[in-house]
């Protein structure tokens, strides 16, 4: 009778152990996937897994693949369980991964022909174009315009402009405009500025404290006190592992970074948390829309993802949302699943 007991009583572990680990895994998800042109890692984590940021704890590496962390298309993913824990891993690589060299002496960074965990579009646009000016840069002097040729009130493509302040001769400077003022909506901190890239200027010469400067190209008309800064040709990472962060994040949407009042997918966001409290690229928060009864239990609209961390906000991309998502909504940790 005892034995019997424990049978049944390991046999009950052992199945929701299971249970458990299967819980995580779609019912439809394919055993097998062929990596698409285009696809994203957040597609395939979403085509897999209901809660997508559990990516990490299911993504195994192949010891007999090179570079096995990363995925391309034409690669064969595949599911496996190993007692009853769900395994996902690159089990065949396809033409695109094996081929990373192009002579005995150029090789191609493997990394480069990898897919994003998204849309590589959806966010290098809005870090080119987006900037954050800290609070530690109010007393930082940036090179200013100052006057434009022929004594316009604004500049375009090709136009002349007269810059003050620490430039050099035949470098290339970034044209900024500061935007919104980003502030703790419950302390009033200011967390930072926003600051939009509305062109690109190249300094030709210097006489005296001016400094004369073509306009290669502009987005928007360029002003009296728009200011420079020294274009970067930092590579722009889009390959993140998604999931959810390690410290508790509690935060708002502050602002967009497109010209809109309400977001959808796709759309980038402004967070009130970054480098001091923990977060990483790749973190995955849900959006909840706040109850004018707080007794009433948050209603989950969207997850976000964070792509670009400053010190106290970051950039967010939104993965997903069933309903238009407004500035001051909630943001939290996603919920927690076992696996």
């Amino acid at each position: 009778m005892v034995t019997l007991c424990r049978f049944i009583i390991t046999a009950f572990l052992v199945l929701a152990s299971c249970l458990t680990s299967a819980d995580i895994i779609k019912k439809n998800a394919p055993y097998n996937y062929i990596v698409k042109k285009g696809d994203s890692l957040w597609d395939i984590a979403n085509m897999y897994l209901d809660s997508p940021w559990m990516w990490p704890q299911v993504w195994q590496t192949n010891s007999g693949i090179k570079n096995s962390d990363l995925i391309f298309p034409e690669d064969c993913i595949k599911l496996e369980y190993d007692k009853g824990k769900p395994k996902i891993y690159v089990h065949k690589r396809g033409k695109i991964g094996r081929i990373v060299r192009l002579s005995p002496h150029i090789r191609v960074d493997p990394s480069e022909n990898a897919i994003p965990t998204i849309p590589r579009s959806k966010i290098e646009a809005m870090i080119s174009q987006n900037t954050i000016f800290e609070v530690e840069d109010k007393n930082k002097i940036f090179p200013k315009i100052n006057s434009i040729d022929n004594n316009k009130s604004v500049a375009f493509t090709g136009d002349k402009i007269f810059v003050t302040g620490d430039v050099k001769v035949n470098k290339t400077y970034k044209v900024y405009r500061k935007g919104d003022v980003l502030k703790n909506p419950i302390t009033s901190e200011v967390l930072g500025i926003i600051g939009h890239n509305i062109g690109e200027v190249q300094v030709e010469q210097q006489e005296g404290k001016f400094s004369q400067c073509k306009i290669l190209k502009n987005h928007r008309e360029i002003k009296l006190g728009d200011i420079l800064i020294a274009d970067s040709t930092n590579k722009i990472i889009t390959i993140f592992n998604p999931k959810a962060p390690t410290k508790p994040v509690n935060s708002v949407i502050l602002s967009g970074l497109q010209d809109k009042s309400k977001f959808s997918r796709n759309d980038s966001v402004i967070i009130g948390k970054g480098k001091q409290d923990g977060l990483t690229e790749g973190d995955i928060l849900t959006v909840y829309r706040q109850q004018e009864n707080r007794n009433i239990p948050l209603i989950s609209c969207g997850l976000i993802m964070i792509y670009k961390i400053y010190e106290k906000v970051s950039f967010a991309l939104v993965l997903s949302s069933n309903q238009p998502i407004n500035k001051e909504f909630l943001v939290k940790n996603p919920k927690k699943k076992s696996l």
